[in-house]
């Protein structure tokens, strides 16, 4: 059975309202969201969050294993928040996924995984 879901990742509340309503939500922000942080000049929310690229198929032969599976499975993100709508951030924008195994140096330079700030 096909089927469809609403991608709403992040969502506005008005909480003085008994019971809070949603004002708005965001859509697109990431599959899995971890912490979000307010700008205080500007507003902006910034979401540390993977996107995972799970509609994509990485498993073949394998050399030694029976099967491998390589690829481009996800992304380390921040997505910015606000009035200009869903920004993304890939934090690891110099890994070329078409080199598999990349270079040392691709992971020297990586980030894992943001999941706060200092």
């Amino acid at each position: 059975m096909k089927f469809s879901l609403p991608d709403k990742d992040v969502f506005v509340l008005d909480a003085s309202a008994s019971p809070p309503v949603e004002i708005s939500s965001f859509a697109g922000v990431g599959t899995t969201l971890f912490n979000m942080a307010v700008n205080p000049v500007n507003g902006d929310v910034y979401v540390s969050n993977t996107e995972s690229a799970n509609r994509v198929r990485f498993s073949g032969a394998g050399l030694h294993g029976g099967s491998t599976v390589r690829g481009h499975v996800g992304e380390a993100r921040v997505t910015i928040l606000g009035t200009v709508g869903v920004r993304p951030r890939h934090l690891n924008k110099h890994i070329d996924y078409a080199a598999t195994p990349g270079p040392d140096t691709e992971v020297e330079k990586s980030v894992a995984l943001r999941r706060g700030w200092p």
